[in-house]
């Protein structure tokens, strides 16, 4: 019963001296209260020094793709540096603008990691049956 007691009593105690009572009254009609406000408000935020920050619309999300791209196009510089040296490896034809965009978006979530090596293999082969080397060396490329 006693411990019941002291816990609301103790928290009375404890919250009475958060509340600051100048913030509680309402201000008043006549100018001397009012000053005194606004010179205890400069005196804790000079506003006087306050200058407008630049805003800059900057999408996090856009700078990080900025960033994947020019990652992934390194490594596929290095990939295709590799591929003069194989005389095995046959060119594959992207004759058209679609083409080259799909295969780009293909490599792309391979070395983002959004397939696996499997589904790079299963829907490259869909397009270009004949170059399962060719598609095997550029996985081998992203895993070295």
């Amino acid at each position: 019963m006693k411990f019941t007691m002291i816990l609301p009593i103790l928290s009375i105690f404890a919250l009475s001296g958060c509340i600051d009572p100048m913030d509680l009254e309402p201000p008043a009609n006549n100018s001397t209260t009012n000053t005194k406000i606004t010179n205890r408000v400069k005196n804790s935020v000079n506003i006087d020094t306050i200058k407008p920050t630049p805003i800059t619309i900057t999408d996090v999300n856009d700078v990080d793709k900025e960033n994947k791209l020019s990652q992934y196009k390194a490594k596929m510089k290095k990939i295709a540096l590799t591929i003069k040296d194989d005389t095995n490896y046959r060119k594959i034809s992207f004759d058209t603008k679609e083409k080259k965009e799909w295969f780009r978006e293909l490599t792309f979530r391979l070395w983002d990691k959004q397939i696996t090596q499997e589904e790079f293999m299963t829907e490259a082969l869909e397009k270009y049956p004949t170059h399962r080397y060719e598609f095997d060396f550029i996985i081998k490329g992203f895993s070295s």
